[in-house]
């Protein structure tokens, strides 16, 4: 199956969420096994930088998209590439 996402939105996408879940069972384990709690809070931080960062990547591919269907609509499909 061919996908029409470009590469590199896929790699973002995936390695944020793999580094989320990794995240996250530290985080559990961290609560459930140690005492560490500032580093809990650390990890909780960082779990919540990659959330923004992610939610980040969604809203550009967004923009991306709808300029891309509004040159469609409009007929211009020879739209510059954002760079």
């Amino acid at each position: 199956m061919v996908s029409s996402l470009p590469r590199h939105f896929q790699f973002a996408v995936l390695a944020r969420a793999l580094l989320l879940a990794a995240l996250s069972v530290l985080l559990l384990w961290l609560l459930a096994s140690t005492q560490f709690y500032a580093t809990s809070l650390l990890v909780l931080l960082c779990g919540l930088v990659v959330v923004a960062d992610l939610v980040r990547i969604i809203a550009q591919a967004d923009r991306s998209t709808q300029r891309f269907l509004e040159a469609l609509a409009a007929g211009a499909l020879e739209v510059p590439a954002p760079g």
